[in-house]
């Protein structure tokens, strides 16, 4: 007779005799029949159940440590968690079996029956799961820290935030797996099978995954720095945002693989396949990209400093606005390719193969790319943060920061210099207008409101904090801050109103019936208020309110229009794309007259008055002496971009803003 004891648990249990949960006419539980038994917490330390009948058998927080359970039937047994460590499971069946939260660690559970059993939550770290049949297992959050899983079948399985660092998992059959923000960090994967497998934002730096199969993947947001994927097949994968800095994909199949926005600085493409991939805005610095081939494939603007393309196939390739500074070209196939908008050197151009239908920049130069001809210097930088369209950028007095928000909401605070991120603050729905007062990194920025016409939120960008909000109920268009950052001026579709921002109340106000504006501007000094509607130019005493001038513009409508940062000059554009600069005080003349190329989308003029820019239709950014009306530069850009365009406050680069969610910075030096 053998008699299966309860564990002593907890203080409550010292002084008692441990439970009999059941009683065996056997000498041995080998083979022994225990379906349905009810042996929760039961003592099985080490007990001998070979080829026994647990089927549907209740082990909750049974002790089982180091049991021998080989060709044992769990089926349907629940073992939540049992410790099962060290445990011998070889053959064992334990489909359907509820194994959450169990100890597994180190068992041995080669050959075993796990096909729709849950184990979530529990540790297998080090458990040997060869060839273990794991179909459509739950996995969700388990430690699998070392587990040896070769070939074992997974198909349909999910282990969302599963540890399975260092795992190894050779030869293993994934597919359809979810294993998203699973960490895999280090792992074994060489030819493992994860077609239409989900991996987002997991872990995969510095895995081992040679020949893997990760075809239809979805790898959105992965970390996969320093892993080794050559020969992976990545056909048709998703790999949008996807870092994988200094990562082995010689030889990989990323035939269709969407990669938008990935980072790739130091990788190995060496002859990887990336026909008809979409990769733009993709970071490719220092890439080792010999013998790659990238027809007809999607890299509009993404950046390639210095990477290795000799011998690439980029036939019909889409460069637009790429930067393939210092890239090296030989032999590289850039037949059919558009290339409009792209930075690189004339000695570049002369080292690639090219056709009649390769689209180069409007111009080339020895001393550098882009057009006209730059130094590396004045190269366009690039900000990539945002996700959405960009509606208005603010920059700090002196140039140290800057203030981006876009339609959904975001508003990211940055370095301009650096172009990094330093803060992201979120405001209710899309972004109206920024503005970053003189005083104590005060910024103020206006948004539609959800349950209001509109909101304004006021940030110290210095302590990245939030001061005050207020709800508006107007929508608003514009906003000014006032150098103090005690009040602002919002515009919205009938009125000017000023708002007290310390008491949180409105101000004065000013009708303009049926008038959107093109600009609002503060003076430096904070004194006077500069409104440009399309019929008139009109200037406010800031404190009360009140009129100063209005003057009618004699000319027709103005269809765009720009201040300088000290208020002293206006341009304005009418319907023929003829700029006109006026000075203020009005004169009643213009100081010059110029003749637009393209109808503006966006117009700016430099702080002192003295260079005009404006971004057109045709993805070209212009910028004019407005002395002269002579050319002073011209960017091709990306489509899509030059929603917002102002120059920075030492009128030395231009910032580009727009649909393609990137802000550039031009130099406006020659």
């Amino acid at each position: 007779m053998i008699e299966i004891l309860s564990k002593r648990r907890g203080p409550w249990y010292r002084l008692r005799r441990p439970v009999v949960l059941a009683r065996v006419d056997a000498e041995t539980l080998e083979g022994a029949n225990l379906a349905g038994a009810r042996l929760s917490g039961a003592l099985l330390r080490g007990a001998v159940l070979n080829r026994a009948k647990l089927t549907d058998a209740s082990l909750e927080e049974a002790d089982l440590w180091g049991a021998k359970l080989t060709s044992v039937s769990l089926q349907g047994a629940q073992l939540r968690g049992a410790d099962l460590s060290g445990a011998i499971l070889v053959t064992a069946n334990l489909n359907d079996a509820r194994l959450d939260e169990c100890n597994l660690w180190g068992a041995n559970l080669a050959g075993a029956r796990l096909q729709n059993a849950s184990l979530a939550g529990a540790d297998l770290s080090g458990a040997r799961l060869a060839p273990a049949n794991l179909t459509r297992a739950n996995l969700n959050g388990a430690r699998l820290t070392n587990a040896y899983l070769v070939g074992t079948r997974l198909e349909g399985a999910t282990l969302r935030g599963a540890i399975l660092a260092h795992a190894d998992l050779s030869g293993a059959s994934l597919s359809g797996v979810n294993l998203d923000y699973a960490n895999l960090h280090e792992a074994r994967l060489a030819e493992a099978d994860l077609l239409g497998a989900s991996l987002r934002n997991a872990l995969l730096a510095g895995a081992v995954a040679p020949d893997a199969n990760l075809e239809e993947a979805n790898l959105l947001g992965v970390v996969a720095r320093q892993a080794n994927l050559s020969r992976a097949n990545l056909r048709g994968a998703t790999l949008v945002n996807a870092d994988l800095t200094a990562a082995v994909l010689t030889g990989a199949d990323l035939r269709a693989a969407d990669l938008h926005e990935a980072r790739l600085q130091k990788a190995d493409l060496r002859e990887a396949d990336l026909t008809g991939a979409q990769v733009p805005d993709a970071k490719l610095d220092d890439v080792d990209a010999r013998g790659m081939r990238a027809a007809k494939g999607v890299l509009t603007g993404a950046s390639l400093c210095r990477a290795d393309l000799a011998g690439a196939d980029l036939r019909g390739a889409d460069l637009r606005g790429a930067n393939l500074w210092g890239a090296q070209l030989r032999r590289a196939d850039l037949r059919g390719a558009n290339l409009l908008g792209a930075i690189l050197a004339e000695h570049q151009r002369a080292e690639a193969i090219t056709d009649e239908n390769t689209q180069w920049p409007l111009a080339v130069g020895a001393n550098g790319g882009g057009s006209p001809a730059q130094s590396e210097k004045s190269a366009p930088k690039v900000f990539r943060e945002h996700k959405a369209t960009i509606v208005d950028v603010a920059v700090s007095p002196d140039g140290s920061l800057a203030l981006s928000g876009d339609v959904s909401g975001e508003v990211i605070l940055w370095d301009p210099r650096q172009l990094r991120p330093i803060h992201h603050f979120v405001v209710p729905s899309e972004v109206r207008g920024i503005s970053m007062a003189q005083r104590d990194g005060l910024a103020v920025v206006v948004a539609t409101g959800r349950t209001t016409a509109g909101d304004l939120r006021i940030w110290n960008v210095q302590t990245l904090s939030e001061v005050s909000r207020l709800s508006l109920d107007q929508s608003p268009q514009h906003v000014v801050l006032s150098p103090s950052g005690d009040w602002a001026v919002i515009s919205g579709p009938n009125e000017l109103r000023a708002w007290q921002l310390i008491e949180q109340k409105s101000g004065w106000r000013f009708p303009l019936p049926g008038e959107r504006l093109h600009q609002l501007k503060l003076t430096d000094d904070g004194r006077t208020i500069t409104c440009i509607s399309p019929s008139r130019l009109l200037t406010l005493d800031s404190e009360s309110g009140t009129e100063r001038t209005s003057v009618v513009f004699s000319n027709g409508p103005v269809i765009a229009a720009a201040l300088s940062a000290d208020g002293r000059w206006v341009a304005t554009v009418g319907e023929d794309s003829t700029a006109r600069l006026w000075s203020i005080p009005w004169q009643g003349e213009p100081k010059s007259t110029l003749t637009l190329k393209q109808p503006p989308r966006s117009l700016t003029l430099s702080p002192d008055g003295n260079l005009l820019a404006y971004a057109a239709a045709d993805h070209r950014v212009r910028i004019l002496h407005t002395s002269n009306g002579e050319d002073a530069g011209v960017y091709e850009l990306p489509s899509l971009s030059g929603r917002h365009i102002e120059f920075m406050p030492d009128g030395r680069s231009l910032l580009v803003a727009g649909e393609d969610r990137c802000v550039r910075l031009l130099s406006t030096e020659y």
